[in-house]
């Protein structure tokens, strides 16, 4: 299996006809040898995506994933909370991965994933006058959906790590 380097132009290529096309690309930065530690991403633009490649280590894996459907998204308040919680029905197999960006100047995301509504109202009580992303997760993987790349080793090679 070819594995592609984040730098690879195609690659990039690839990342900017989807940011063009959707306005915003939600990307999953895996650490290795992190027991499975990630963060989440927005990218809205280009400089956005590689501000975010600038502040990776070797082998960290970024992964696209379109299966992820955005719900909704504004500023959290009773009136947002309300109709997030009446739109959202969460299904057995799929949970929901809700962002709040924290805007100190760097690419810094609070996320987490949510598998019930209760805990979402948490989540959003506790943001309240924050702005949220809400987006629904399949817990299936779709591999035609899945764009991944490796940040190569100092070398230039790419190795993966244990994710």
């Amino acid at each position: 299996m070819k594995r592609n380097s984040v730098y690879d132009k195609e690659y990039q290529s690839t990342v900017a006809i989807l940011i063009k096309e959707k306005n915003e690309v939600l990307i999953t930065v895996r650490y290795p040898y992190q027991a499975g530690n990630k963060d989440l991403y927005l990218i809205d633009s280009i400089e956005s995506f590689k501000n975010l490649l600038n502040d990776r280590e070797s082998r960290d894996l970024i992964v696209i994933d379109n299966s992820i459907k955005k719900i909704t998204q504004g500023i959290v308040t009773k009136e947002f909370m309300k109709e997030a919680l009446n739109k959202i029905k969460i299904q057995a197999e799929e949970s929901l991965v809700v962002i709040f960006p924290e805007f100190n100047g760097n690419l810094d995301y609070w996320n987490d994933a949510i598998e019930n509504l209760e805990d979402l109202q948490d989540y959003l009580t506790i943001n309240k006058g924050g702005y949220a992303y809400i987006y629904r997760e399949p817990h299936k993987l779709v591999e035609s959906e899945m764009i991944y790349a490796y940040v190569p080793d100092s070398d230039g090679e790419i190795r993966a790590g244990v994710y």
